[in-house]
């Protein structure tokens, strides 16, 4: 009963001390939590105002590159300065097909006086839209975005204008383009489906154009001055809608005094729903609108108020668990002495086992342990002589026991030099059949010393090489059958097999004895010891001579097949390109649409064909490498732009990337350029809507090093091993894209082994592939030829 009122008196002060320290400390939580929660929020909401306003600036920036695009190209400006019916056509084919997906509801171009010359809308040629604001902002050299409602159909539109400009850089007129909002409002309108906060889009002035609540749409967030509202009558920007003023004329106040990139908060309190609202507003950078949320504070006070009750509890449950906790600890460290108690009690009742088990580290500990000392002295005289006795019957067990282990063992050792001898038999026979099966095979195989003295060869160097074992026995290997490559290459060999202690398959050429010359495929591995030196090299040689002649034969087949082929296919291009432009009469719907499949079936089978043509010269070396100053930053530029058209139709977003101070090399422009379009082009193509496209472009001290990444489709892992041969392409992209001639990457790979570089990717299937290209910077080396790449 001692012990337990000690423990009991300590354990209530701890617990009062704890329980008061709990109190306050939980209040001062709540507190501090309440003010954090409520700041925290705030920030939340700003960041995602900030990244909604992000996906409207990625929405509206490709049309803003749309049409800085098309206004630079020649046939729009040729179209400008001159147009004649030819140029019209052309223009006319030019902005329908950058509008197959119908993303926009027009494209026109307008002269100096603002006629409009051509429009994929036939309703608008002839018509001046001079007196239109982005028409004259656009005029003057200003790129410009107008958001207006069209009289024919009410709908609403983003009018993108941009200047055209003569080779003088004068303003010849202007290419507008006009979006239809649609998609990026049904998307907020999604996203806004279950929320609680209400999402706007309103223009410079403070007109809503969008609201996920239609009773807002074409209202002002607050009251507007007299001089706005005429301008926009003046403008027939809204036609003759009556815009009414909504309750957030503090933010109507402050429309042009927001600041790019910064999301201002206003608090408000709501008449109508009676209840506090906090509104966010930022401008959407680089257009004329603001992006608005509208948000119930009563979220964000539950929020507060729960996180700071949580934390409170979580205080309270810890300090109980400290309390148990010292409540465990103090009946531990007061364990000792009822250990202690029990240890005396057990020596009087007779037992002189007791242990001393106590571990406390003080003077108890010590009490216990002179205490233990007393017990075993005591015990030492009565069990003195059973000890002897004891000790003399565990010797001769002892004894016993090893003479039963030795005999066990004599009899393992005559086991184990049966099962030896057993082995022997056997591996001799095995060693005899792989004799056998060397000496039968067809390829010539040598086994060599580290110094590649012949040890062995197999029947098959008198067939290949013309000479006897008995001549190529204790002779290096290679000496006798000639050396008619380059010196250069027969050093590097001997550093790969010998130095770095890899192996090595390659082709070369080789001599007969009669001196005849023939293609041979080798393979040589060191055979290393434990110490991983060398001991050995096995050799193998296989005679290709007549497998090259056969795939030389094929090549020069599919080269001169390829030449056939193109004269027909021009002849077909050719002339479905004069029935879609009219030239042997106006087609119907259904005809058009057959032409346009004979056109586009055919382009494929034109590039098909160049790229068996590529195939063939470089396989023959018929191709010229003619290298000349290349600029390879601009160049990567130039094939980004070219492939805009399907970079904006899938949605995708490409990065492009370079560091400073790389130089122009002496690069074959044209093979250069072959390699970015299909690298960059196939990550275009197996990339899903909506993913990324990454090119970047390094340099060390030697090398230029370039690297393409997508978000695609990738690459199977059984299937990476093959994707740089001829004709193959991975079984997931070919159940997604039935086009595709599989030689690109074949070809891009036959282009960096001629300019001495490196080529290799990582791939994981379903989520994208890396292509890693390192290309040395002193350039491509020239190379005459015949042909040249297509």
């Amino acid at each position: 009963m001692h012990f337990r009122s000690i423990r009991k008196k300590i354990v209530t002060t701890t617990a009062l001390v704890f329980l008061i320290n709990g109190i306050i400390l939980v209040s001062a939580i709540m507190f501090l939590s309440y003010q954090k929660m409520d700041q925290q929020k705030s920030n939340d909401l700003k960041e995602l105002t900030l990244e909604k306003s992000r996906k409207v600036v990625a929405y509206l920036k490709s049309s803003s590159n749309l049409a800085e695009h098309l206004a630079t190209l020649p046939e729009i400006i040729n179209l400008t300065e001159n147009p004649t019916d030819q140029n019209v056509k052309d223009a006319l084919k030019l902005l329908n097909n950058y509008n197959i997906n119908g993303q926009y509801a027009t494209l026109y171009i307008l002269d100096a006086s603002g006629k409009t010359i051509v429009s994929t809308d036939a309703q608008m040629v002839g018509n001046n839209y001079s007196f239109r604001p982005y028409f004259q902002k656009a005029i003057i050299g200003n790129r410009n975005m107008y958001v207006s409602i069209a009289e024919t159909n009410k709908a609403q539109g983003y009018h993108f204008a941009e200047p055209i400009k003569d080779s003088k850089n004068n303003t010849i007129g202007v290419l507008a383009l006009k979006l239809l909002p649609d998609e990026i409002y049904a998307q907020f309108d999604k996203e806004n489906k279950n929320s609680t906060s209400h999402l706007m889009i309103t223009d410079q002035f403070g007109i809503i154009l969008y609201s996920d609540l239609k009773e807002k749409k074409l209202s002002s967030l607050g009251v507007v001055s007299d001089d706005i509202l005429t301008k926009i009558k003046a403008e027939n920007k809204f036609l003759d809608t009556e815009i009414k003023a909504l309750q957030y004329q503090i933010v109507q106040d402050n429309v042009s005094k927001l600041k790019n990139n910064e999301v201002t908060l206003y608090k408000i309190y709501d008449k109508i729903d009676k209840s506090n609202e906090i509104i966010s507003a930022v401008p959407i950078s680089g257009y004329p609108l603001l992006l608005i949320s509208e948000n119930s504070s009563k979220a964000l006070e539950i929020d507060a108020i729960g996180l700071a009750t949580t934390s409170g509890t979580i205080i309270l449950i810890s300090k109980l668990l400290i309390l148990i906790l010292i409540f465990l600890l103090i009946s531990k460290n007061l364990k000792p002495l009822k250990d202690l108690d029990e240890m005396a009690k057990s020596v009087i009742a007779g037992n002189l086992e007791v242990k001393n088990n106590i571990k406390s580290g003080d003077e108890i500990e010590d009490l216990g342990i002179s205490f233990s000392k007393m017990t075993a002295k005591l015990k030492e005289y009565y069990s003195d002589l059973e000890d002897k006795v004891a000790d003399r019957t565990k010797e001769l067990n002892i004894k016993n026991e090893y003479l039963n282990n030795t005999k066990l063992a004599t009899l393992n050792i005559l086991d184990d030099i049966q099962d030896e001898k057993n082995k022997t038999v056997i591996l001799a026979k095995d060693l005899e059949k792989f004799k056998l099966a060397l000496d039968n095979a067809s390829d010539h195989v040598v086994i060599t010393d580290a110094d590649g003295i012949t040890l062995y060869c197999n029947s098959g160097v008198e067939r290949i090489t013309g000479y006897t074992r008995e001549e190529a026995l204790g002779k290096k290997a290679g000496t006798l059958w000639a050396q008619p490559m380059p010196k250069e290459f027969y050093e590097k060999l001997w550093k790969t097999i010998k130095t770095d202690k890899k192996p090595y398959d390659g082709s070369l050429k080789n001599k007969r004895k009669n001196g005849e010359l023939y293609d041979a495929q080798i393979t040589i591995s060191p055979v290393l010891n434990d110490k991983s030196e060398v001991e050995f090299f096995i050799g193998i040689e296989r005679d290709i001579t007549h497998e090259k002649m056969v795939d030389q034969a094929k090549t020069e087949f599919v080269s001169l097949a390829s030449h056939q082929l193109r004269t027909p296919l021009s002849s077909v291009n050719w002339y479905a390109e004069m029935l879609l432009a009219g030239d042997g009469g106006k087609l119907n719907d259904e005809q058009t649409t057959f032409v346009k499949e004979i056109y586009t079936g055919n382009q494929r089978m034109v590039a098909l064909v160049n790229s068996l043509l590529n195939v063939s010269r470089l396989e023959l070396g018929t191709f010229a490498v003619e290298p000349e100053p290349t600029d390879v930053v601009q160049m990567a530029a130039d094939v980004i732009k070219e492939l805009q058209p399907s970079i904006i139709s899938k949605k995708l977003k490409v990065t492009f990337e370079h560091a400073d101070g790389i130089p122009i090399i002496q690069a074959d422009p044209k093979l250069f350029r072959i390699v970015y379009q299909n690298l960059l082009s196939n990550a275009v193509k197996y990339t899903p809507d909506g993913g990324s496209v990454a090119l970047k472009l390094n340099k060390t001290t030697k090398n230029l090093l370039i690297e393409v990444t997508d978000t695609g489709y990738g690459i199977p892992k059984s299937e990476q091993s093959k994707i740089f041969q001829k004709l193959f392409r991975a079984e997931n992209v070919r159940e997604k894209d039935t086009e595709g001639t599989g030689l690109g990457l074949y070809i891009v790979k036959s282009i960096i082994d001629h300019a001495e570089g490196k080529i290799s990717f990582k791939s994981t299937e379903n989520k994208g592939t890396t292509f890693n290209l390192e290309i040395p910077l002193s350039g491509m080396k020239k190379k005459e030829g015949a042909k040249k790449l297509e």
